[in-house]
């Protein structure tokens, strides 16, 4: 088969619209709604920390129950699900995260860790505060 240069213009015009499109699709397949998780970090005398090690863990545990199989969504879980941020000299932190569950830890040398649990909801900012209930008990011996 022989284009000529109409046909050949064509043709490439073709497979650019294609390629275009399929990109376009698999950005936006790919693509997770995020939203972002601030909080302040506080020992137990309620004094900011700065450099509080804060690590939040996807939780997929709060997913919805549904009782209809077919119809039922399946949970996008998301490619990063582990993050770690310090708190600043203020003991701010902040983090960009997918949209869902996340159980948030809080730890320093010399303190009991701390827990809980958040819903960050996409395109919204979501405020905690942690303690750090006490002080740990060392001993050396």
């Amino acid at each position: 088969m022989i284009l000529n240069s109409s046909g050949k213009f064509a043709l490439f015009v073709a497979l650019v619209s294609t390629c275009t499109l399929a990109l376009m699709v698999g950005a936006g397949a790919g693509a997770q709604e995020t939203g972002t998780l601030t909080g302040v970090v506080f020992d137990p005398q309620g004094a900011t920390g700065p450099s509080i090690e804060v690590e939040l863990r996807w939780n997929g545990a709060g997913g919805e129950m549904c009782w209809t199989a077919p119809n039922c969504r399946k949970a996008k879980k998301p490619r990063i699900k582990s993050v770690h941020v310090t708190t600043g000299t203020d003991g701010k932190f902040t983090a960009k995260v997918p949209a869902g569950n996340w159980d948030v830890f809080a730890y320093h040398d010399g303190f009991v860790p701390t827990c809980t649990t958040v819903s960050v909801e996409a395109e919204k900012t979501t405020n905690i505060e942690l303690r750090l209930p006490r002080y740990a008990i060392t001993s050396i011996q």
